[in-house]
């Protein structure tokens, strides 16, 4: 009997270190960026790669676009885009999807996405709506130096900013302030200023996002999000996107999930299994870009830490 359970266990030993050496002799490779919690994720799901599956996985810096564009290819340049933003990038994979190129795995987390301003000026002025931002008297609360206020809606580069230039039409406020869109580390240089001298502040914000979820900062309301009134034609789906798009309320809510090269399936499916059983909260996420972002913490020692110190949740994701 026992000489029996031996062979038994050498066998399945022998069996879990076929899977092992396979996995060994597999390189995965994951898209990356400067975004803090793009860093994060990619490096969370490397580092569970690496050390439990026994992958080789690397990280490629590149943009959305071309991420996606080696994704659907399927040759393994790049597997894996750690944040596609729904509704905010259907555009950019509605047809990579529909072809089987790629997929999505389920939400990984959810964004709540509007404008912010400075909570003390809402607490002062009484500033709650997008409706007050067409009235004259609040927007020199915006510049008290005089001119036109600022109002960053996002860098080129984003969906969302074309989005927010629609919005920006639709509310009526375009008239009144001066759209900025440089980059989003720019951004967050003045936006850290203010919250630090309390000066006024005006942005479309996001959340999870180490200063956007600030306490110092309130969004302001808005008409709940109809899609009878949220038409939003992106610039590579039609060159008269502005004059197609009308937008009159709020975001609709925003889905996060990790995007794959459907070609992973067969190279490596306990790979797939990863990603699509991954699931974190929101807050979760702010606290991955809070560490990225302002404690400046290197992102392959955070999740190292991150992972060894979540071991039952990360057990969850890999043989759920």
């Amino acid at each position: 009997m026992k000489r029996k359970l031996a062979l038994l266990l050498m066998s399945a030993g022998m069996v879990w270190q076929s899977v092992a050496g396979a996995n060994a002799q597999e390189t995965v490779r994951i898209g990356d960026s400067n975004w803090p919690s793009i860093q994060a994720m990619a490096a969370v799901i490397r580092e569970i790669a690496d050390k439990e599956l026994g992958l080789k996985a690397e990280l490629v810096d590149a943009t959305t676009p071309v991420i996606l564009a080696s994704m659907e290819r399927g040759k393994g340049d790049i597997d894996v885009h750690p944040e596609i933003w729904m509704p905010n990038h259907e555009s950019l994979v509605k047809d990579k999807i529909a072809n089987g190129t790629i997929k999505l795995g389920p939400v990984a987390y959810e964004v709540r996405q509007g404008i912010c301003i400075s909570k003390w000026m809402q607490e002062k002025y009484d500033i709650k709506s997008v409706y007050d931002l067409t009235t004259p008297e609040i927007v020199k609360l915006f510049a008290p130096n005089g001119g036109k206020p600022k109002f960053w809606i996002g860098p080129p580069g984003w969906s969302s900013t074309k989005t927010e230039t629609v919005r920006a039409r639709d509310y009526g406020y375009d008239q009144f302030f001066e759209l900025s869109t440089v980059e989003e580390n720019i951004m967050l240089v003045d936006l850290d200023k203010a919250l630090k001298e309390e000066k006024p502040w005006i942005s479309f914000c996001y959340r999870p996002h180490y200063l956007f979820s600030s306490d110092k900062l309130v969004m302001l309301n808005e008409p709940a999000y109809d899609p009878a009134k949220f038409k939003m034609v992106q610039p590579d789906e039609n060159p008269n996107w502005l004059a197609l798009s009308k937008i009159e309320s709020a975001w609709p809510p925003v889905a996060i999930h990790i995007a794959y090269s459907t070609a992973l399936e067969k190279r490596t499916p306990e790979f797939v299994k990863l990603i699509t059983n991954l699931k974190v909260s929101t807050d979760e996420v702010g606290r991955w870009t809070y560490a990225l972002a302002a404690e400046k913490q290197d992102p392959g020692a955070f999740a190292t830490k991150w992972v060894a110190d979540h071991k039952q949740e990360v057990d969850g994701w890999l043989f759920n």
